[in-house]
């Protein structure tokens, strides 16, 4: 079964507490799962059991699955421009839309990394299931699309090597 990480869906209230909605997937795809927590000060308004929620999910700080309401700026495999907010000797965080930064670990670090700096990142599960962050992000981008001849097309300054200006379109 396909892993809720890192990945926008729409799952059901099955139950809801003082602190907590508890999520999972419709019909028998949730039956054998366990359920995911929405902490209760993330709903705009009231709900009910059977309720539909879109949510964002992620791992909290004991790495266990946690369901957010807000959204991330990128999803599982998708490349985003995104802001260093913290340098530390193992890597660094970008602001991703979430309470909780996003690590970019200095293994996936192609260039030093700077407070205030924007990169392209790229969203991925590292080797023990977490959501990291990777400069290394040419594999991820979309095949070229169609252009005709003199087409206008915007783009985004990605780096700048000897062969020229690279631009992610």
């Amino acid at each position: 079964m396909e892993s809720l990480l890192g990945r926008t869906a729409k799952l059901v209230v099955r139950s809801l507490d003082a602190t907590t909605v508890w999520l999972s997937r419709e019909g028998d795809a949730g039956k054998d799962e366990a359920p995911i927590p929405l902490p209760v000060n993330e709903l705009a308004s009231p709900t009910a059991v059977g309720a539909t929620i879109e949510v964002f999910v992620h791992l909290d700080s004991e790495d266990q699955p946690i369901a957010t309401t807000r959204t991330p700026k990128l999803s599982l495999g998708e490349v985003e421009f995104l802001s260093v907010a913290t340098v530390v000797p193992f890597g660094a965080f970008v602001s991703w839309g979430l309470k909780k930064d996003l690590l970019v670990p200095l293994r996936e670090q192609t260039r030093p990394m700077k407070v205030g700096d924007r990169f392209a990142i790229g969203l991925y599960l590292d080797d023990t299931n977490r959501l990291a962050g990777t400069m290394r992000v040419a594999e991820m981008l979309p095949a070229g699309a169609d252009f005709a001849d003199d087409e206008r097309v915007r783009g985004v300054a990605w780096r700048q090597e000897d062969a020229g200006l690279f631009v992610i379109l």
